[in-house]
């Protein structure tokens, strides 16, 4: 090897055979928490000087592995090749892992122009399991050679993500979730300010138990530095819906507003606590499946109300109104809740009333996984309606399963229920 230490000129001949990565963990990486395995084997001479770039022979890697403790999984590949001629450097496709996360890569640099030097990378991105909803990307980075070094101009990345099954995501998320991600765009600019531009559609959303029979389409605008903002609409929707959200550098949601006929639901972050209002928000077409029940039905209603939550730890609390709600065979002229959850313990209180006459005074204390005290008391309801919503109610369970026996491992923890009518005229 030699070279200048006063300007970038280099000339390089490296012949390695079988050489393992582990011993070299202590000069190199091990200072930065990385611990590396793998097999380095070619021989490679490589040229840099006045304003050009040349190479000759092959290297490959083998069996790579890549650990790191800030990182919950290891970066992987059986094989990746760096091979290269007078006018061409080539990295011949190769496969790659990181936890659930698989990538395929290949790319090269055009030799032949020593003013035009281009980086050209393609990549396939996808999930281990989930065939044809790879995120597609191609990038191209002109690049010179000067005096003081390297020095790249304006990237240009096109990505393409054709419709992805959501449901792969809720294992990575801990909670259900269904429906479908597409999206194309851009990546531009320079490395230090790169700018996103993508348009984004999503399908029949389901997160948990609440799923909408709908398509949005919008558009996501990078903020160079990191975050951006996320505009969609519904499309062809009997509501008519709109969402907007906001994203600090970090990519930490500063903001969101979903509107949906006149009504809407806010949300914004003050340092580690998000505050959300409702007002006049329609809830017709959300579709809700409540436990034990698994099938979606429609829910309708008007929301009204506002609280706060904290995620680390989970903190829940607010008041909320619901106007003439309908669900399944279950009508209400409006529906008042107040409730609070913290270290899994939670209260609820609460009046219902009926669409005729009459109220429902609730209050539920209890604690996840432990003791339940719920307490519930009719004032002027009318016989009528508790009938009425008792036929119109369908079964939760078949009579076969109300006869079986609990097992015996089954732990019911204590409950304590209470309920008290008081009929009117």
């Amino acid at each position: 090897m030699c070279g200048f230490w006063d300007k970038l000129e280099l000339q390089a001949r490296a012949r390695l055979n079988r050489v393992r990565l582990n011993p070299l963990d202590s000069l190199f990486v091990e200072s930065s928490g990385l611990q590396s395995r793998g097999q380095l084997d070619g021989d490679l001479q490589l040229k840099i000087g006045k304003g050009g770039l040349n190479c000759e022979g092959r290297m490959a890697l083998s069996d790579f592995n890549l650990k790191s403790k800030s990182l919950d999984n290891s970066l992987s590949s059986s094989k990746a090749t760096l091979s290269c001629s007078n006018d061409q450097v080539n990295f011949p496709l190769s496969q790659w892992q990181y936890g659930p996360w698989l990538a395929s890569l290949e790319g090269g640099i055009p030799l032949k122009d020593s003013n035009k030097l281009n980086l050209a990378i393609n990549s396939s991105i996808g999930l281990k399991g989930v065939s044809r909803s790879e995120l597609n990307v191609d990038l191209k980075l002109p690049f010179k050679v000067a005096n003081d070094g390297f020095k790249s101009g304006e990237l240009l990345g096109e990505l393409n993500l054709r419709p992805f099954p959501l449901s792969s995501l809720g294992p990575l998320m801990g909670v259900s979730a269904a429906g479908s991600l597409s999206a194309k765009g851009e990546i531009t600019g320079p490395l230090s300010a790169l700018q996103t531009n993508l348009s984004i559609g999503v399908k029949n959303p389901q997160v948990s138990g609440f799923r909408l029979q709908e398509e949005w389409r919008g558009e996501f605008v990078g903020i160079p530095g990191g975050g951006g903002q996320v505009k969609m609409a519904s499309v062809g929707a009997s509501v008519p819906s709109a969402l907007s959200a906001n994203f600090n550098n970090d990519w930490v949601l500063d903001d969101f507003i979903i509107n949906r006929l006149g009504g809407q639901i806010s949300l914004e972050r003050s340092e580690n606590r998000f505050f959300w209002e409702a007002q006049d928000f329609r809830l017709d077409r959300v579709e809700v499946a409540l436990p034990p029940e698994k099938s979606f039905k429609r829910i309708f209603g008007q929301l009204s109300g506002n609280g706060s939550f904290g995620v680390t730890p989970l903190a829940i609390g607010g008041q909320f109104t619901i106007r003439y709600p309908r669900y399944m065979g279950l009508r209400l002229k409006e529906a008042r809740f107040n409730g609070d959850y913290h270290e899994n313990d939670f209260s609820i209180s609460g009046e219902i009333f009926p669409p005729d006459r009459g109220q429902i005074l609730v209050n539920v204390k209890g604690s996840v996984g432990g003791e339940l005290k719920a307490r519930a008391e009719g004032l002027g309801v009318s016989a009528r309606w508790i009938t009425d919503t008792a036929l119109q109610l369908p079964s939760r369970e078949s009579p076969k399963a109300l006869t079986k026996k609990p097992p015996k491992s089954l732990a019911v923890p204590p409950a304590e229920v209470a309920f008290r009518l008081i009929f009117g005229n």
